[in-house]
């Protein structure tokens, strides 16, 4: 959800709106919200969306904790509006035809801002879409390359091909977007070395062995290698390394604005060094990642609390977790998920959401504020939502859909602002599946690949790797 803007018309909320922001700020769902008022959740649902409109917030909790400005305080109107504010302010004297010059010369003086806005926006990390590009068709190279290659599709010039690839890369990420890539080259479950790779498939040098876990930083500085419990950080261009934690540390993943890391701290001993079955999930702020404070700290008979493939909300303010309890045969080996749960990223245990306890089989992001969940079987389905298998759940507003498509495909993959989203669809061997781009707002396709040949025997569209922006993503096998 984006942000809205500033307040719109906050002091017009109707009595019945007053009502509903009050039991907001009581920490009430929607559907507390209609039982209390005695309304249907749709209306209570219209309610809150026109609260949080009005209000100017991003959401309900934005809006719980809102305050109408004081008596007297100075307005917050933007810089660039000044100008038109002047106009009140022209003396009667001022002649029509002077009065259309200053308007023409402020809508000029917009346009010239407009412009110069957009153009700041422009840049790897920006978010921007070349606007010529906008409606023009998709370009596909559906070129063979002779091995198992990757998949990327470019969303400002809407371009997609298969790149060349040094080797099979079976896991790929971006480390600078649109340049390079840190990749793991291998396939049907055996994998080599991390490499740093250019866009064309050529290997520029090992970043890791085989045997470590890596994450790029969205600056393409950086990665955070995980070996054999020890953390250290990896400046991808000299290759310089530096220790983070020396022990016991599993499976370390920055936030997509590089600001956050956050890792797993395994086999943490109790005050009188006695129990040392305790696992901590840690969070440690850019400028000082080897300072990290504990999210969440539990023994093994609460359920682990583990990261999910990719915790990290779109905004950096929550991670999704993943509990997990020994199988029933006890086998010290084995682990089953019991729970996906959000946490706030400050506070020490402040869990934002759980819901579908052992129902569940998968749980992603899916924009901020938004969670795409998965079922188990049949017998778990949500009641409301009986013949669906998968749905979207809007933290703290309610739940939908999706297209069958989405709900019949594998290793769906969502864009950081939710607008776009890639899948593998199509059931049967691998030559009848197809690895898509859709346009998550209305669910057209925008782009696709047959699986090739060299795909049969492996994961095709396994994992989609994201640019902060959103513009561009890089599909390979996945380890799956």
């Amino acid at each position: 959800m984006a942000r809205r803007g500033r307040p719109k018309h906050p002091d017009v909320l109707t009595p019945r709106e007053q009502e509903v922001l009050e039991l907001i700020r009581a920490n009430l769902s929607n559907e507390q919200i209609a039982e209390r008022l005695g309304i249907s959740f749709a209306t209570a649902k219209f309610h809150v969306s026109e609260i949080i409109g009005k209000l100017g917030v991003r959401d309900r909790h934005e809006a719980a904790i809102w305050q109408p400005p004081a008596a007297g305080a100075p307005s917050r109107q933007p810089g660039w509006l000044a100008p038109l504010s002047m106009l009140r302010r022209v003396p009667p004297l001022v002649t029509p035809a002077v009065s259309a010059a200053i308007l023409g010369l402020v809508a000029v003086a917009v346009a010239l801002l407009a412009l110069g806005v957009f153009a700041t926006r422009g840049g790897r990390s920006s978010g921007s879409v070349d606007t010529a590009a906008v409606n023009t068709p998709w370009t596909v190279d559906t070129a063979d390359h002779g091995v198992t290659s990757l998949i990327m599709f470019d969303l400002r010039r809407h371009v997609a091909r298969r790149p060349p690839a040094r080797d099979s890369l079976a896991l790929a990420q971006w480390s600078e977007p649109g340049a390079t890539l840190i990749g793991r080259t291998g396939g049907n479950r055996s994998f080599g070395p991390w490499h740093l790779v250019n866009v064309d498939g050529d290997a520029i040098r090992e970043v890791a062995p085989t045997t470590a876990s890596v994450d790029a930083s969205p600056d393409g500085q950086h990665a955070v290698v995980v070996e054999a419990g020890a953390a250290r950080m990896v400046d991808v261009t000299s290759a310089a390394t530096s220790t983070l934690r020396e022990g016991n540390v599993r499976n370390a993943r920055f936030s997509l604005d590089g600001q956050r890391l956050a890792y797993e701290f395994v086999n943490g001993r109790d005050q009188e060094n006695t129990v040392s079955d305790f696992q901590n999930v840690m969070v440690a702020e850019a400028g000082d990642f080897t300072s990290p404070n504990s999210i969440q700290f539990q023994r093994a008979a609460d359920g682990y609390l583990m990261l999910t493939p990719d915790p990290w909300s779109p905004d950096g303010k929550y991670l999704l977790l993943q509990r997990e309890l020994p199988c029933a045969n006890g086998s010290a080996s084995c682990r089953r998920a019991v729970a996906f749960e959000v946490y706030g990223t400050v506070l020490s245990g402040d869990r934002v959401w759980h819901d579908y306890e052992g129902r569940l089989v998968s749980a992603q992001w899916a924009g901020p504020g938004r969670l795409y969940v998965t079922f188990a079987d049949d017998a778990q389905l949500d009641p409301a939502f009986p013949a669906t298998h998968a749905l979207l759940v809007e933290l703290g507003i309610g739940k939908h859909t999706v297209p069958d498509v989405i709900e019949r495909s594998c290793c769906v993959s969502w864009s950081p602002d939710g607008q776009h989203a890639v899948a593998q669809v199509g059931e049967g061997v691998a030559s009848q599946q197809r690895c898509v781009l859709f346009d998550a707002t209305n669910w057209d396709e925008l782009a696709s690949f047959d699986a090739a040949p060299a795909d049969d025997n492996t994961v095709f569209c396994g994992v989609a790797d994201w640019t902060p922006d959103g513009t561009e993503v890089i599909v390979s096998q996945g380890g799956i």
